[in-house]
């Protein structure tokens, strides 16, 4: 990553327009992580995810698993 911003190669970075626009969005998420607002379920790598992703949809669609 190093020899691309030496070499000017920005294919691999967002532009800073990117980052500003992106800041509406990640900050209200942030600051409900920081206030406890919002919680983190985790789940087993591997796995097809927590009983609470599931819910999210309410029965009206169900995971394809291969």
């Amino acid at each position: 990553m190093l020899l691309d911003v030496l070499l000017g190669d920005s294919t691999l970075f967002i532009r800073a327009d990117e980052v500003e626009h992106s800041w509406p969005i990640v900050a209200p998420l942030l600051d409900a992580f920081s206030r406890d607002a919002l919680t983190l379920v985790p789940y087993p790598a591997g796995s097809w995810g927590s009983a609470e992703a599931d819910e999210l949809s309410h029965g009206a669609h169900t995971w394809r698993q291969p």
